[in-house]
């Protein structure tokens, strides 16, 4: 059988991506000729492309056309538009995997379409809603974990929490900090988001395995199941609990998504939900159901089933078909790429925003640095001229002390020079007397000082 998968987008790690990029190797596993559609291609259909799937996007018309596919599996109406007006003559199946998303609304036209797809009852009921459900028969095809090279585990029983992994690309703010609060109150607990904007990775099983608790909703909610590991379906839609086994039905109902009961558990709550009650829950009869019930291996078998009744049919593509299409499909396009040139404009605007904004941190970090420098220089600065005035005060002080001493030295010179005077030459006529007078009359006479001795 040669088939097209049909996504919007395939850019991002996203639930309709990743349905897609793992529905597709799986397909063709089973011995079948699967292509993929996009309108926006991108690391997903990278990543498909590197596996051997042929990528098909806008302005591939002739590629798609020549490869003739029996069946298209289509995931958002856009996609219909644009394949329905082409030269096909496909089985078409329309699959809606949600309520809240607009792209996951039921098409406005549907001619060719032969069956619709629901991934829960929430959204089954949505499509009946519609006058493409009143029209086109309807059933519930249910999510999956990835069992590709799997085993079931030994049956085993919840352990301590000491990492939580946050699979999520909205995480909830509250949520966020709750578990901070937590985190700091036990120590040793860890936890750990995973998703947009700063760490969008595949949530392999190898790398679940590595936590004690996951919190999550969707396909990582199964696997995390299927592994054994005590679940909690929180996201920014609201809470939904532990998966258990009694509960799994009622869970499915809403696709794992939190929005059964929507609860909004207290930070209290939340820590009793995952150091308390999670050790509680039977995750190996969990684990049995999820894999009896649950593993794409199975969805693979159901889906082939009902792409063989599809392809018995009589409701097609085809020349009576495309008129309804027109050039709707293109239309979009058309609407779509300038979308995409705005975008792609908006995105440059705020990465150049996002460099000036960087730029004017870096320099406000810088002056902030010197400012802090010429504080601490001038603070060096006041310290030194302190230091220096010290300085200077003492030795002012031993300056004096030094004048005192000196004044008082002199002062002895003096009085032992008058008291040998007094000793010697105070008598007067003497010989030593005369000498003494007539030297001291010749120095006065050469320094012109022109005063008579007073002795």
């Amino acid at each position: 059988m040669k088939l097209i998968l049909t996504n919007h987008h395939l850019d991002d790690r996203g639930g309709s991506e990743l349905y897609c990029s793992e529905l597709a190797p799986a397909l063709r596993r089973v011995g079948h000729e699967v292509a993929v559609f996009t309108l926006r291609p991108g690391h997903i259909s990278d990543e498909l492309a590197r596996r051997g799937v042929p990528i098909f996007t806008t302005g591939d018309d002739a590629r798609i056309e020549a490869f003739d596919p029996d069946l298209l599996h289509v995931h958002h109406a856009p996609c219909l538009y644009y394949l329905g007006a082409l030269r096909l003559r496909a089985k078409v199946l329309f699959s809606s995997l949600g309520v809240i998303p607009a792209l996951e609304a039921a098409p406005l036209v549907w001619e060719g379409v032969a069956q619709g797809l629901a991934v829960s009852e929430e959204v089954l009921d949505a499509l009946r809603s519609s006058r493409f459900g009143s029209e086109v028969p309807l059933t519930i095809f249910r999510n999956w974990f990835d069992d590709t090279g799997l085993v079931p585990e030994v049956p085993g029983r919840p352990g301590e929490a000491r990492r939580i992994a946050v699979v999520s690309n909205h995480l909830d703010q509250t949520l966020a900090r709750d578990l901070e609060a937590i985190r700091a109150a036990h120590p040793g607990l860890e936890w750990t988001h995973f998703g947009y904007p700063n760490n969008s990775v595949e949530m392999s099983p190898e790398l679940l395995r590595g936590f004690d608790r996951v919190i999550t909703i969707g396909r990582t909610a199964l696997l995390a199941a299927a592994l054994q590991k005590p679940c909690l379906l929180y996201d920014v839609h609201g809470c939904d609990g532990l998966m258990t086994p009694e509960r799994l039905d009622a869970l499915a109902s809403r696709n794992f998504s939190g929005r059964l009961t929507r609860s909004r558990p207290s930070r209290r709550e939340l820590e009793h939900l995952l150091l308390d009650e999670a050790r509680q829950v039977d995750v190996a009869a969990l684990a049995e159901r999820i894999w009896r019930e649950y593993a794409l291996s199975r969805r693979v078998e159901e889906l082939l089933a009902l792409y063989t009744r599809l392809l018995e049919g009589k409701t097609s593509l085809g020349e009576q078909t495309r008129s309804a299409y027109g050039r709707e499909g293109q239309v979009y396009t058309e609407a779509w790429v300038g979308r995409l040139h705005a975008e792609a404009r908006e995105k440059a605007l705020q990465r150049e925003s996002e460099a000036k904004a960087s730029e004017v941190t870096t320099l406000r970090e810088c002056l902030q640095a010197e400012r802090t420098l010429s504080a601490r220089l001038r603070t060096e600065v006041e310290q030194l001229a302190s230091a220096l005035s010290v300085k200077e005060a003492e030795c002012a002080h031993l300056g004096s002390e030094l004048a005192m001493i000196r004044s008082s030295l002199a002062w002895k010179v003096v009085s032992q020079v008058r008291g040998i005077k007094d000793q010697f030459i105070a008598q007067p006529n003497s010989r030593v007397r005369l000498i003494y007078d007539h030297m001291r009359h010749r120095l006065k006479q050469r320094r012109g000082l022109g005063y008579a001795s007073r002795e």
